[in-house]
């Protein structure tokens, strides 16, 4: 966690970094990484009553190691990409395949949300997913499973184009 401490118009004044619990990290590395991270932020003024005022905020900086579930696909920065909100491509999907629950999950009674970063291909297809956020164990099922769904492709102006979109997987515990 890092507290940030900002001017009316939306510098860094200072940072520090801040430990809620005894579950955080105490490497002198990440925090100081964060730290060097943090000072380079610029952020909008904080208006109040029209007037910008400093203000003080707490961020959490989250460091994780690069895992082979994270990414599937390719990404090429150049290509033009549109985005299209999750809730719009819904309507889209043709083939839709269920994650498996892993049963280390439902043992260790785990649940909840994986949220994917993905781009959809021209034709329909998933051409690359990338873990934004959710437990390793879920997010390897959830890649296993989106990869297959399938898209009618998107059209804009009587083109088929290519779409970036998060797509969010849900696990739930049945009783």
């Amino acid at each position: 966690m890092v507290k940030f401490h900002v001017s009316e118009n939306g510098d860094v004044e200072s940072v520090e970094a801040v430990r809620n619990n005894s579950s955080d990290s105490d490497s002198p590395v990440l925090e100081e990484a964060a730290l060097r991270a943090a000072r380079q932020w610029k952020f909008k003024p904080y208006l109040v009553n029209g007037k910008p005022m400093k203000f003080t905020t707490t961020v959490p900086f989250v460091f994780r190691i690069n895992e082979q579930v994270s990414d599937w696909g390719s990404k090429d920065p150049s290509a033009p990409v549109r985005a299209v909100e999750d809730k719009v491509l819904q309507g889209w999907v043709v083939h839709r395949v269920q994650p498996a629950y892993p049963e280390k999950a439902k043992k260790a009674l785990l649940g909840g949300a994986v949220v994917l970063d993905a781009i959809i291909d021209r034709q329909g297809s998933i051409r690359y997913l990338h873990v934004v956020k959710g437990h390793p164990i879920l997010a390897q099922a959830s890649v296993d499973a989106v990869k297959q769904w399938r898209y009618r492709p998107y059209v804009v102006d009587g083109e088929p184009v290519e779409v970036e979109t998060k797509i969010t997987v849900n696990f739930t515990m049945s009783h």
